[in-house]
Parts: structure tokens; sequence; C-alpha cells
């Protein structure tokens, strides 16, 4: 695991940096200050970034450590532990409990603290390793096999490229990295991942706090009459969706009794 402390301050992360290094898990730390932040996250690659949340003098108007945070949220997302002497301006924002934030209040024994936030997303960061690392491995053989199948011409480099993409989409969901058979809830797609629906594709229902079967829906009309671009306009003025319901009300409902296994 590499873990990129981020905070002006060097002295400050002092006793941090080295609770961090006697942890066996960890193979390499940095620290750098927020204005290498950036190159440094695109270079090092960090599984975890512990991040300061400092905010600049009151005539600038900046708040460093919040900029960081969004770009690592948009660009490189990662788990990341807030440690700050004011974390509460994380609560603002509308991802601040999501399971890959931590926030810290730095005081007395936050050094334990922080190396327990560490421990917990370490299980989180093994499945982000693994699927960058298979990810990779198919798109090297997708390149290999499609690129001799492509003519020479001037869009001979996008088409490998995208069909190499193509590829890896197919290959990744024909089986997981220990070859089994994917589950049938894996064939469905959430969140969605286009701007247009696509049949297959589960969506939610708006402001409900607690999310429950009953709150979603699973998109049946086939995506060519949803697809609207490049002055394409859609075929489909309604969308047929299927409501997730309980197991035994749907087997009543088709004149079925007894347990699921029916």
């Amino acid at each position: 695991m590499k873990i990129l402390l981020i905070d002006d301050d060097e002295n400050a992360l002092a006793p941090l940096r080295e609770e961090i290094r006697e942890d066996p898990q960890v193979d390499d730390l940095k620290q750098v200050g927020f204005e290498k932040a950036e190159s440094t996250i695109a270079s090092f690659a960090p599984d975890l970034i512990v991040l300061d949340l400092f905010s600049g003098p009151p005539s600038t108007g900046e708040d460093t450590g919040r900029k960081r945070l969004e770009q690592i949220w948009k660009a490189h997302f990662r788990p990341v532990v807030i440690y700050s002497a004011d974390p509460s301006v994380v609560s603002e924002l509308e991802y601040h409990n999501h399971p890959f934030i931590s926030c810290i209040k730095k005081g007395s024994s936050s050094e334990l603290k922080v190396l327990e936030a560490i421990s917990k997303f370490l299980p989180l960061i093994e499945v982000l390793q693994c699927a960058k690392k298979r990810i990779d491995q198919e798109f090297s053989k997708a390149l290999r096999d499609v690129s001799p199948r492509v003519s020479e011409d001037d869009q001979r480099l996008r088409v490998i490229e995208r069909a190499a993409r193509r590829r890896v989409a197919a290959l990744v969901d024909e089986t997981d990295s220990e070859a089994r058979p994917i589950e049938p809830w894996e064939q469905y797609v959430f969140p969605p991942v286009s701007e247009n629906l696509r049949q297959g594709d589960v969506i939610a229902s708006r402001g409900v706090q607690e999310k429950k079967a009953e709150h979603y829906r699973i998109v049946l009309t086939p995506s060519c009459d949803l697809a609207e671009d490049e002055g394409r306009s859609h075929k489909a003025d309604n969308v047929l969706v299927a409501r997730c319901v309980n197991m035994q009300d749907a087997m009543a409902a088709i004149g079925i009794d007894g347990s699921p296994s029916k």
C-alpha cells in the first residue's frame, strides 16, 4: 500500500509519518504540500491519501484543502482520510458520508485514529488494486488481439482503441478475476453509465433518503429507442420499467404458493 500525505506543514505530520512507517502493510510513504499534490498523485499513484483541509487567508478566498479534495474526487478517486483541525467543512459536501472518506480531527491520540481508518480502508484498497490490475491485463490482451484485424488507414489508431475498450468491457462482463460466471444481478448497471438511459439500467427514485427495493426500477425499453445524440431524437416517448417487489408477493401475484425456491 502506498500512502500520500498532503499538508503544507511538514513538521505537523512528523508523528503520524513515524507511526505509518511502522505499519508493515505500507510499502511507500510520501508527503507534499498543496501546490505539488496534483502532480504527485498522478506520478506516485497512491492507494490512499491523508489530506489536511488548510484554508488560505480570508483575503484570497481560497480553500486549498477543499480544492484538492474536489480534484481527488473527480480525477483521482481513491480512499481519503481528512486529517484536519476542522474537518467539519466536509459535511457541506454531497459525498461527505461516502464509504471511501473518513474525517479525523487533529488532536490527542489522533495519529492512532488515522491508523485505524487506514486499516479499515485496506479491504477496499485491495479490491481497487485487483480491479485495476485486471483491467490493465485485459486491455493489453485486447490490443494484442484487435490490432492485426484493423486495416491501415487514418482511423486505425482510433478504431483499435475503441475496439479494445469494447472487448475489455465484454471480457470483464464474461467472468470475474477467478473465472466464475457473473451473477444475475451483475447484468444490470447502477448507477447508469450513459447520459442516455439504456436497457438494463437500474434507476432510483429521487428524494428518498433510505433506499429500499421498491425505490428502484429496471429499464426495459430497448437502448436504441432511448438514444438521443448527434441530431438523432429518441423514438420512445415513454420508458417501460420493471419495479422490484418482495419475492413472496411476486409469486402470489402469478398464482404460485410456497417458498421462493419454487
